[in-house]
């Protein structure tokens, strides 16, 4: 690994919370001084070790530890989950440093234009309620809440004239949107389209400039300023459709880990024994599943402590969760361990393996590209509407081959009789998917030759997966020396899923991925029914078999 430092610092973090300090939330809450005076006795050094990321004199942290002390006593009611107080009071206490620094800095960013204040004041006067005046606002949207005057103003002057002047209208002055059209002189129409238009603006503008913030911290206190993993790449044998696993796979081989096998990886996950893939869904159907919940269920069979940021369906919208994310990525990298993350190059899992806070940039890698810049800017937001995600591998932790079998199996029938809840509303999975399949083949005449292509490939690569899985454990007698009565049960799921492979790689060569795009003729769409018609019924025998299996192991267990 290739890293470049100024000078070495560590990174203080969170802890978790207790109930002993929820239970003083809650009293501080309701005014017990007490109780919020050991809160600040608890946290006040990690407050100042958290404004110390930002500044270096001592005296500007304590200032600043002071205002987040006095803004977090005002606020504290209106912390709707106290668990979560740490988080919330390492917020304050960013904000107050970063509004800190804005106004030691005295300068707009490049291309905005200064805000006038008297002029804003005497133009937006008359959409003030009553008796009240700028000062007085308060911030409704919750892009501007928690925000200062100041910090509101700057974030405004960013936007066009028409959404500065519909937010400051409507967020601001508490106007509805039949009344700031009116006050405006606009329609209700173009009002919706000007505060929708204004929040995706004022979402990256903050993003950017929490950026920027972030980068010039860590160069105030001599972090290291690049970092690269030249070892991260691509290769073949990880796959070409299963795009999570595969960067897990190749995230263990790039830091050192040997002995491990996509196979492995497939089981772990259990993505070798799942299904999602239904043909009138679309191709992104093989992804609507939780992410977080299988890469972290992933890494901890194969023997680690993990993070995710982000998930399936989720938007970058604010900038605590991604600048948290960048500090533990770039700490990864430092370490040697590439960072899982979706939508780096293209609509699939990739690695970043590499950063530049010079040029402001992170070097990452997929199925399609090998050491491509990213923008920092672009991370979860690569294209409109994107979601953003991070894995985030950490440190060893122990793991029995016999119970992570035991939890594979347990899952696996949990999801085939779709128990499991559906991460998308209306998405069929598990075994239910079988019955879409076998309705769209009987009954649209329209059906997306190439989505059935490629689901075929994905599924029948899946299995194939789950058969050497299966092969493996049994070969290297770990059922039988756990419990010899499990092992007739795995024997008849192995059997029952060669079955299963089989039917879709046959499906499969019957729609080749190279015909995607031609309309299905009578005699293929019968022989593909029939195909999934046994492909269910040898899966349902296998299920039946690992829940025979896993009860056996279960027995053993307790």
């Amino acid at each position: 690994m290739r890293r470049e430092t100024r000078e070495g610092s560590d990174i203080e973090r969170d802890g978790s919370g207790t109930e002993y300090i929820t239970a003083l939330v809650h009293l501080a809450a309701r005014g017990d001084r007490k109780a919020f005076g050991e809160l600040v006795r608890r946290h006040r050094s990690r407050m100042l070790g958290w404004a110390r990321h930002f500044v270096k004199q001592s005296a500007a942290a304590e200032d600043i530890v002071q205002e987040a002390l006095l803004h977090s006593y005002n606020r504290l009611h209106t912390l709707r989950e106290p668990e979560k107080f740490v988080g919330w009071l390492r917020a304050i206490v960013r904000n107050q440093a970063l509004m800190e620094l804005r106004r030691a800095r005295k300068e707009y960013p490049v291309g905005a234009a200064p805000w006038n204040a008297e002029e804003s004041a005497e133009t937006f006067s008359s959409l003030l309620p009553s008796g009240q005046d700028q000062h007085g606002m308060t911030a409704e949207d919750p892009l501007l809440a928690e925000r200062s005057w100041e910090e509101i103003q700057r974030l405004l002057s960013r936007l066009g004239d028409q959404e500065r002047r519909v937010m400051y209208a409507h967020a601001l002055a508490g106007l509805s949107v039949p009344e700031t059209a009116e006050a405006l002189g606009m329609k209700s129409g173009a009002i919706y389209t000007a505060l929708s238009r204004g929040r995706r603006k004022l979402v990256e503008v903050r993003l950017d400039d929490e950026i920027e913030q972030y980068v010039a911290a860590r160069k105030r206190r001599a972090a290291a300023c690049s970092a690269e993993i030249p070892s991260a790449r691509y290769h073949w044998f990880a796959g070409a459709y299963h795009t999570m696993a595969a960067m897990m796979l190749e995230t263990m081989l790039a830091s050192g880990q040997r002995g491990v096998s996509l196979t492995d990886v497939m089981g772990a996950t259990g993505q070798a024994f799942r299904l999602y893939a239904a043909p009138r869904s679309g191709l992104s159907s093989v992804y609507a599943y939780d992410w977080g919940r299988d890469a972290q269920t992933g890494w901890r069979h194969l023997g680690f402590h993990s993070s995710v940021h982000g998930g399936a369906g989720q938007l970058l919208t604010r900038p605590e969760p991604l600048l948290e994310a960048m500090e533990q990525m770039q700490a990864s990298i430092e370490r040697g361990i590439p960072v899982m993350a979706w939508n780096v190059a293209s609509a699939e899992f990739g690695l970043i393996s590499g950063f530049d806070d010079r040029r402001a940039e992170w070097y990452v890698t997929d199925t399609t590209a090998h050491r491509k810049p990213l923008p920092y800017r672009k991370l979860g937001r690569l294209h409109p509407g994107a979601e953003w995600f991070v894995s985030i591998p950490g440190t060893r932790r122990p793991v029995l081959p016999q119970e992570m079998l035991h939890q594979v199996l347990l899952q696996t029938v949990r999801h085939a009789k779709g128990e499991e809840p559906a991460y998308f509303d209306g998405s069929p999975i598990g075994l239910g998917v079988y019955e879409s399949w076998r309705d769209a083949l009987r009954n649209d005449e329209n059906i997306d030759m190439l989505t059935v292509a490629f689901h075929s490939a994905y599924v029948a690569e899946a299995r194939t997966h789950a058969v050497h899985f299966l092969e493996q454990r049994l070969l290297n007698g770990i059922v039988g020396s756990l419990c010899h009565s499990a092992v007739p049960a795995l024997q008849q799921a192995l059997l029952s899923y060669r079955d299963t492979a089989e039917a879709w790689r046959q499906l499969s060569r019957i729609f080749p991925l190279t015909q995607g795009g031609r309309r299905m003729e009578p005699g293929p769409r019968d022989r593909a029914t029939r195909l999934v018609e046994r492909a269910c019924r040898a899966e349902e025998k296998a299920v039946e078999a690992l829940e025979e299996a896993s009860a056996w192991l279960e027995r053993v267990q307790s």
